[in-house]
C-alpha cells in the first residue's frame, strides 16, 4: 500500500528536459568539486590542531576527556570526508577513462589483429565484465558517494556544533558554582543517542513496517530529533538520506569498495592524529607513571627535537645533554591554571597611590609569586626552590616561565627531572611531567 502511494505522487511529476541534461552532465561538477574539496580538506588538520591547543590551554585537565572526544570527532570526520572524495575522484577518473575509450571502440574487447591473439581474446574476456557493464556499476557507485559526502560533512557540522555548545553550557554552570550539573548536557545527547538507537532498531524490523503507532513515533523521534541535531542542516541532511536509504537493497556489490574506503579513512585517521597535539589531552588528565615515563625519551621536551609546527605543551629543555653550570627550563603556563592559583595566594589588589604601569609591573611579580607556589622541580628526588621569569617562547610565543637549576649537584651521566603542578598547598598535583637528561661537567 505503501509502495503504490510512492509510486503515484512520483508519477505525477514530471522532469523538465534541463533537469534531465544536468542529470547526464553532473560528473563533470562532481570532478571539480572533489577535486576542490580534497584540496580544501588536507589545509584543514592544522586549524583543527590549533583549536585543540586552545583546548588544552583553556580547559582543565578533568575536562581533558570532552576536548579529547571532540578532537577525535573532528579529525574522524575530516579523515571520513577525504576517504568519500578521495575515492570518488579515483572512480570518477576511471569512469571517465572507460567512457573515452568505448568512444573510440564502441564494440568493447577486440578479436581481431591486435596486440594479443584471437584465441587470448576470446578466453581472457570471459574473466572481465563487459566495459559498458563496468561504466554503469561505476555511476552508480560514484552518483551516491558524491551526495553521502556532503550528508556526513553537513552531519559532522552539526554534531560538532551541538557538541561545542553542550561543552560551552558544561563550562558556564561550572564557572558558576554548578560543577555538579556541569554533565548535564553530554548525559541528554547520550540519553538522545541512546534512544533513537532503540527506537531505529525497533521502527526498522519488517515486522513493524506495518505497525503505524510505532512508526509514528518513530516519525516524531527522528522530525524533533533532528531539529536539535541537524541544527541549520536538518532539511538537507535528511533529502539525501531519505533518497538514498529508501531506494537502497541490502546488497554485497560495493563491499569491495567499502573495505578500500575504511582503510583509506583509518590510514588518514591515524595520519592526522599522529601530526597533532591530541595526546596531550589524553596525557594531561591522567597521572604519568614515572618508572614508565622516565623509561622513554619524548622530542616534545628538548628544543633541539621540537616540531615546530606544533606549540610547546609540556616542559622544555635545551637537549637530552646538559653541559655547564645551570639548566634552563622552560614552564607554560595556561589559562585553566588560574583556578589553581586561587588556592595559593589571593587575588592582587592595585593601589591607586600609584601609577598603573606599576600597578601592572606589581601584579605580574605577584602572579609569579603565586606560580612558584604551586610548582615542584624535583632532580633527583632533590626540591629546587629557584626564582621564574615570565617567558614567551620563541617556537610559537608559547606563554609560560623559565627557571634556572644549578647544576653543582647534578650527577655526571643520567639525572631525572620531575616537575609537578598542585592543585592546593600540599595536595596531589593536577599535572606531573618526568624528563630524563644526561649531564657532563665542562
Amino acid at each position: 500500500m505503501g509502495e503504490q502511494v510512492l509510486q503515484e505522487e512520483q508519477t505525477t511529476y514530471q522532469k523538465p528536459d534541463w533537469l534531465e541534461r544536468l542529470e547526464q552532465e553532473s560528473w563533470q561538477a562532481e570532478l571539480i568539486i572533489s577535486g576542490l574539496a580534497l584540496y580544501g580538506l588536507f589545509m584543514v588538520p592544522p586549524y583543527i590542531n590549533s583549536i585543540g591547543d586552545y583546548l588544552i590551554k583553556n580547559l582543565s585537565p578533568d575536562e581533558y576527556f570532552l576536548g579529547n572526544m571532540l578532537m577525535v570527532m573532528a579529525f574522524l570526520g575530516i579523515s571520513i570526508l577525504c576517504g568519500f572524495f578521495l575515492i570518488h575522484f579515483v572512480l570518477r577518473s576511471f569512469w571517465i577513462g572507460l567512457i573515452g575509450l568505448n568512444s573510440i571502440h564502441p564494440h568493447g574487447y577486440g578479436n581481431e589483429s591486435g596486440f594479443y591473439s584471437t584465441y587470448f581474446i576470446k578466453k581472457f574476456a570471459k574473466e572481465l565484465p563487459p566495459v559498458l557493464e563496468t561504466i554503469k556499476k561505476l555511476d552508480q557507485i560514484c552518483s551516491p558517494m558524491f551526495a553521502s559526502a556532503f550528508m556526513v560533512s553537513m552531519i559532522y557540522a552539526s554534531f560538532f556544533l551541538v557538541f561545542s555548545i553542550a561543552m560551552l553550557i558544561s563550562r558556564f554552570l561550572v564557572e558558576f558554582g554548578l560543577s555538579w550539573l556541569s554533565m548535564l548536557p553530554f548525559f541528554i545527547l547520550g540519553a538522545y543517542f541512546v534512544i533513537m538507537v532503540i527506537i531505529m532498531t525497533i521502527a526498522g524490523n519488517k515486522r513493524f513496517h506495518e505497525n503505524e503507532r510505532i512508526q509514528d513515533i518513530y516519525v516524531k523521534a527522528s522530525k524533533y530529533g533532528g531539529y536539535l541535531m541537524g541544527t541549520v542542516f536538518y532539511v538537507p541532511i535528511n533529502q539525501i538520506s531519505l533518497t538514498f536509504f529508501s531506494n537502497q537493497k541490502t546488497k554485497t556489490e560495493g563491499l569491495g569498495v567499502t573495505m578500500i574506503f575504511m582503510f583509506v579513512c583509518f590510514v588518514l585517521y591515524v595520519n592526522f592524529i599522529d601530526a597533532s597535539n591530541i595526546e596531550a589531552l589524553v596525557i594531561g588528565e591522567i597521572s604519568q607513571d614515572e618508572e614508565v615515563q622516565s623509561m622513554r625519551m619524548e622530542n616534545s621536551y628538548y628544543e633541539n627535537t621540537l616540531n615546530t609546527d606544533l606549540e610547546i605543551l609540556n616542559p622544555v629543555l635545551p637537549s637530552d645533554q646538559i653541559k655547564g653550570a645551570f639548566l634552563k627550563i622552560f614552564i607554560p603556563v595556561f589559562d585553566h591554571e588560574e583556578q589553581y592559583r586561587d588556592n595559593f595566594c589571593d587575588d592582587y589588589l592595585d593601589n591607586e597611590d600609584i601609577h598603573f604601569r606599576k600597578n601592572r609591573s606589581l601584579k605580574r611579580n605577584h602572579n609569579i609569586g603565586c606560580m612558584k607556589k604551586y610548582h615542584q622541580i624535583f632532580v633527583n628526588d632533590s626540591l629546587y626552590q629557584e626564582d621564574f621569569i615570565r617567558f614567551r617562547h620563541p617556537n610559537n610565543q608559547e606563554y609560560g616561565i623559565v627557571t634556572y637549576l644549578p647544576t653543582k649537584a647534578f650527577k655526571y651521566g643520567r639525572n631525572d627531572l620531575r616537575i609537578m603542578k598542585l592543585k592546593e598547598p600540599g595536595g596531589e598535583a593536577f599535572r606531573k611531567d618526568f624528563i630524563p637528561f644526561w649531564f657532563a661537567r665542562e
